[in-house]
């Protein structure tokens, strides 16, 4: 017995050291040892590494956030543009075809107009009385005005022809036929009417080219409702002058004046309308929209200081264009 207690107190501290050892393993976690400033240091400086990290990776996540809204809206602009071009592309071709087919139509329609005075320069009603007229000087057997009078009449007849399929044709021309013109109309008409053809010899006919057809209907105009019906004599100018840029025609007559015209035909039923101007004013405005050039025709109506009507004038703008 006595041997068993110095046994067991010879092993009594080793059992004391490690309970004592077992209990700081236990209580070192729970209350841990007091930091040095050293050790706070680095807790700190790791501390503001980690923040300042987050914050780095937070704005490269905004930064790659906003690359990919940039580029979504740089997207959407060049499909808006790319869109668009190609809408306008389209736009402007439909446009040029559709300008196109206008341009073709106005183009057919003032071939149809210039046609139309050609047939009125060679109607029937026109034939008929100048061969008329041709076989009464026959039947007065003046050979000399049957000859000059068919000459006239067969020179008139192929400079029509020949610009009939002309879109331009010289200022010289133009006089000339014009002229040729008059000159029948005088020799059937002689008694009631003079005329002449002034030129201004700054321009140069030779070079110079106008639409042809556009002159002759007002001057049938002046004569047939005009002159003719007027009982004094009448006189027939006709004026071609440079004016601004272009060419400016005069045709002035002292006959009746456009409204006893019109009451004279209104009398006989005819329609009160001068197709040949008419036909003329519509080429005119083809001309203007088909070209830069500008066009114009304008009627006044002369009148003494009482207002009693002593003719008509007309004024026709062309712009020649160098041959």
């Amino acid at each position: 017995m006595p041997h068993k207690k110095r046994n067991f107190l010879s092993v009594l501290p080793a059992l004391l050291f490690f309970h004592v050892m077992f209990l700081e393993i236990l209580l070192v976690p729970a209350f841990p040892l007091p930091q040095t400033s050293s050790q706070q240091d680095d807790a700190t400086i790791l501390k503001y590494k980690v923040t300042d990290l987050v914050e780095q990776v937070k704005g490269r996540d905004a930064e790659l956030a906003l690359r990919r809204a940039t580029i979504a809206k740089q997207r959407f602009m060049l499909s808006s543009a790319l869109f668009f071009a190609a809408f306008l592309a389209v736009s402007l071709a439909v446009i040029r075809i559709r300008e196109k087919a206008r341009r073709k139509e106005m183009k057919s329609e003032l071939v149809r107009t210039q046609q139309q005075a050609l047939s009125l320069q060679m109607n029937p009603h026109f034939i008929f009385n100048t061969l008329g007229s041709l076989q009464s000087f026959i039947l007065k057997n003046d050979r000399d005005a049957s000859n000059l009078y068919l000459t006239i009449f067969s020179h008139l007849m192929r400079r029509i022809l020949n610009n009939l399929e002309c879109e331009f044709v010289d200022l010289e021309e133009e006089v000339e036929a014009l002229r040729l013109y008059l000159e029948l109309q005088h020799m059937r008409f002689g008694e009631h009417f003079d005329y002449e053809i002034i030129v201004d010899p700054r321009l140069d006919s030779t070079s110079l080219q106008i639409p042809p057809f556009l002159i002759q209907p007002y001057v049938e105009n002046a004569i047939h409702h005009g002159l003719l019906p007027g009982e004094n004599h009448g006189h027939l100018a006709i004026e071609v002058k440079i004016y601004e840029q272009g060419i400016l025609w005069v045709v002035e007559d002292n006959g009746i004046g456009r409204a006893e015209a019109e009451k004279i035909k209104g009398r006989k039923g005819q329609d009160i309308r001068p197709h040949g101007t008419e036909i003329t004013s519509r080429r005119i405005d083809l001309l203007n929209r088909l070209s830069p050039e500008f066009y114009s025709a304008t009627t006044y109506d002369l009148k003494d200081i009482e207002g009693k009507a002593t003719g008509t004038r007309v004024e026709i703008i062309l712009k020649g264009r160098a041959r």
